[in-house]
């Protein structure tokens, strides 16, 4: 084994002599550094430890070092506390990269050129596989000095292919930190690039402004423009600041979510309406009725509503307007016959993770209840299968019950049918808790004809047996039992 090693150190050492890429220097460190292991033996430490030393210590070098993840948990054993221990080795990282953006910005000290060089540098640490850990390095390159920071954001918004633009947001900051207000001009620049990565970035830039202090007007009018980006995930990113904007100001919060075009993206919508919150975001009660009916009309198109993103503002609109709220999932249910059947995109959810309206406590309750109901003998599918679904959730069974009784005593045998196909999918024991309501149905059934006597026997049955009692296979429940005694 030690002679195989020995093998491996002087293959490494014979790259380190021919190459002077700073790249293949420091992943021949890296294979040295794994090969002084207990196990590999003394003789195999030493070789390692002499062919180390003959990569030189480089500004390329450094940079590399400084670019890449590290692994290297040694500094654990600096102290015994772990969060001391992890206080020197940040503070000495910190100043390693301060020396080293010192460093940098010295010999380039145009920036299109230090630009160039930093990204060419980062591609190529990809291009070959190697986790690029770019961010601690690039945030003490960009506050190292303002003057360099503003220069590269020019070169930056001139050429945004560079590697750089997915950090343009970091020497936005830069600059915002030392002079308020002075990064704007180059995010205005950077938007009017249309440059997707950069609009990325400045949104960025954007959501960490709106967590320090109110943004300014021109800054208001940057974040609308980022929102109507048909870029969805520029504008998706942009949603991130509107919920420290909505937090202070929910007016102004409102009126950016409604300037936004989610359109049918599910995606869009989530993020909008995942802004507002009671406690991080927009207060839902700080939003006035007219705007919660504008995005319950622009609900209406979006495939599902599954997501838990939309749960707060749809309980708070339950809660608030429910006759809103319903009239949204009817809207959805007439504009699902007009879409290709699909099982991604469903009128109602299939598992409500919020309180729906109860419409036995609304003055207009039992209309809003009838129209459901009336929707049920439609011929299209939609209607029998979904308004079945929501005329359950809405109210109390009894509730329910009490506005399906015209149907049961119909002489219309349509409107019968479409009450026992109402009564199929009822989730409930009342067969067994509500004697009264099995005679009734079946008492009004037999005195219109034995058909119809079949058919409330046969639903009602169905509703004992699938949705009763658990009980062992073949076998009677304890409810069933304690009823016929």
């Amino acid at each position: 084994m030690a002679a195989r090693q020995l093998e491996a150190v002087a293959a490494v050492e014979r790259i380190v002599k021919q190459a002077s890429d700073p790249i293949i220097h420091h992943q021949c460190l890296n294979i040295l550094r794994d090969r002084p292991r207990s196990e590999h033996g003394k003789k195999v430490r030493q070789e390692a430890d002499r062919v180390s030393k003959l990569v030189r210590d480089s500004f390329e070098l450094r940079l590399v070092k400084a670019l890449v993840r590290s692994d290297d948990f040694d500094w654990r054993k600096r102290h015994v506390d772990f969060n001391v221990a992890y206080k020197l080795h940040e503070d000495e990282l910190k100043k390693f990269h301060g020396a080293i953006s010192g460093e940098f910005q010295k010999k380039y000290p145009s920036a299109k050129k230090g630009i160039k060089v930093l990204g060419d540098l980062i591609r190529q640490l990809r291009a070959g596989d190697i986790a690029v850990y770019e961010t601690p390095f690039l945030f003490a390159f960009a506050a190292h000095d303002t003057g360099y920071a503003r220069a590269v954001c020019s070169a930056i918004v001139t050429r945004p292919a560079t590697e750089l633009s997915r950090v343009f947001h970091y020497f936005l900051n830069a600059i915002e930190a030392i002079q308020p207000h002075g990064a704007l001009p180059y995010a205005q620049k950077a938007v009017a690039s249309h440059n997707g990565v950069l609009c990325h970035s400045v949104a960025s830039h954007l959501d960490w402004m709106a967590r320090q202090r109110d943004l300014t007007k021109g800054e208001l009018v940057l974040l609308s423009k980022l929102l109507k980006c048909s870029d969805v995930s520029v504008a998706h990113n942009a949603f991130s600041a509107i919920r420290w904007i909505g937090n202070k100001n929910p007016n102004a919060g409102i009126r950016l979510i409604l300037s936004a075009k989610w359109g049918r993206d599910a995606r869009l919508a989530s993020a909008a309406l995942t802004c507002v919150d009671g406690q991080h975001g927009i207060p839902p009660e700080r939003i006035p009725a007219a705007d919660v009916r504008r995005i319950l009309k622009r609900l209406e198109i979006i495939p599902n509503l599954e997501s838990w993103e939309y749960s707060g503002f749809l309980a708070h609109a339950s809660a608030h307007y429910p006759d809103d709220v319903v009239k949204l999932f009817v809207n959805r249910i007439k504009r699902s016959l007009k879409q290709k059947f699909d099982f991604d995109e469903r009128p109602i959810p299939d598992e409500f993770n919020y309180s729906l309206p109860d419409l036995s406590k609304s003055p207009h309750g039992a209309d809003r209840l009838r129209e459901i109901r009336d929707l049920t003998v439609k011929k299209q599918w939609q209607y029998q299968h979904f308004g079945r679904d929501l005329f359950w959730a809405l109210a109390p069974f009894d509730f329910c019950l009490g506005v399906l009784n015209d149907w049961i005593e119909s002489p219309d045998d349509a409107r019968f049918k479409a009450a026992m196909s109402l009564l199929y999918e009822v989730e409930s024991d009342f067969i067994f808790s509500k004697s009264e309501c099995v005679e009734f149905i079946l008492a009004r059934a037999q005195q219109h004809s034995m058909e119809r006597f079949e058919l409330a026997k046969s639903t009602l049955l169905f509703c004992a047996t699938r949705h009763g009692e658990s009980r062992a296979v073949g076998q009677p429940g304890p409810t069933t039992l304690a009823t016929k005694g």
